[in-house]
Parts: C-alpha cells; sequence; structure tokens
C-alpha cells in the first residue's frame, strides 16, 4: 500500500510539473495592503495550495495526537473491583496470640 501511495504522490508532482512547464506566465498579484506583485502562475497556484492544505493537515495532526494519548489514557489497567484506594485505606491488623 506504501508504494501504491507513493506512486500516485509521484504521478500527481508529475503532472503538476508539466502543467508547470507548459503554463510559465507571469501573473500580477495584488497583495491585501494594495501593492501588486508579479509572480509566476504555478508559484501562485503552488502558494496557494499550500496556503489550504498546510492548516488543515496540521489540525488533523493535532486532533490525532490528542485522540491517540487520550485512547492510550484509557486504556490503563483498571484497579480489580473493590480495591480502589485500598493502600491509602489499609490499617495495620493486630492478631491475638494463638492459644491465649
Amino acid at each position: 500500500m506504501t508504494i501504491l501511495r507513493w506512486a500516485l504522490i509521484a504521478a500527481i508532482c508529475l503532472g503538476f510539473l508539466l502543467l508547470s512547464v507548459a503554463n510559465w506566465t507571469i501573473v500580477p498579484f495584488v497583495l491585501p495592503d494594495g501593492e501588486a506583485i508579479t509572480i509566476a502562475l504555478p508559484l501562485l497556484l503552488a502558494g496557494a495550495f499550500l496556503a489550504g492544505w498546510l492548516p488543515t493537515w496540521l489540525w488533523h495532526q493535532a486532533s490525532r495526537t490528542t485522540r491517540l494519548r487520550r485512547d492510550k489514557a484509557s486504556r490503563l489497567p483498571e484497579p480489580a473491583p473493590g480495591t480502589a484506594g485500598l493502600c491509602d485505606q489499609a490499617q495495620p491488623t493486630i492478631v491475638p496470640p494463638a492459644g491465649a
């Protein structure tokens, strides 16, 4: 399955590379402060893709890590029934000598 995933990623990268070479044109881009810059179209599209994908991926990784930690904590062994807090509540017992 890993090989299939890497083959798919390689195919997508190759496709993007071919489209980038075919569409390498300079386009004007207006920044939020009103300043206009010129940038190559493939770089603009790659930046837009990363701006949308990266925060989503980071959010997914954070929620996955939180879920894994929560699941790991819930799998800790439970104390046997009736023994919860036994160490804190145990009192020494005085045993009378035999035959008394």
